[in-house]
This record gives C-alpha cells, sequence and structure tokens, in this order.
C-alpha cells in the first residue's frame, strides 16, 4: 500500500502487487473523531472505523455493516464478534 504524503481529502485506494485497485478508503475530513470507511474493488462497504471520544488516549471501534462493533481498539483490543 502506498500513501499520498500530503493530500486535501481523506481518500486513498489500496493496491495489489500489480498495481490493480484492490479497495478504497473514504475518511470524512471535517468531523469531530476520525472517520474512516473502507470499500472492496466492486464498491461494497466492508468495514466502517470510528474514534471515541473523551477516552484515555487514542481508542477506535471497528464495525461491520454498520450495526455493532466488532474490534475496540485502544491499549488493549477487545473482540465483541465470534464470527
Amino acid at each position: 500500500m502506498k500513501q499520498k504524503l500530503w493530500s486535501l481529502a481523506d481518500n486513498f485506494t489500496i493496491k495489489n502487487d500489480a498495481g490493480e485497485d484492490v479497495a478504497t478508503v473514504e475518511g470524512k475530513t471535517w468531523s469531530i473523531g476520525d472517520k474512516l470507511t473502507f470499500f472492496d474493488a466492486l464498491g461494497n462497504e466492508r468495514a466502517f472505523i470510528q474514534q471515541k471520544l473523551f477516552t484515555w488516549g487514542p481508542t477506535y471501534e471497528i464495525y461491520r455493516d454498520r450495526v455493532e462493533a466488532v474490534v475496540d481498539v485502544g491499549r488493549h483490543v477487545r473482540c465483541r464478534d465470534a464470527r
């Protein structure tokens, strides 16, 4: 994965070794807390990451299908889904 050093938007493409697009990531530029949405090559949403606010240190929740957080990422990783 290559990342641009500087960009006006928080959107980027993930490519495989052959240079083919395999996923895209769209970020919310003007939001409180980080929010990233991952899409596969067909444009289907695969995951949503949201920063939890008012915590001791950066903490993120990873959602699948935007229903329930499946992982909390902070100082400790807690999985909530046994899928």
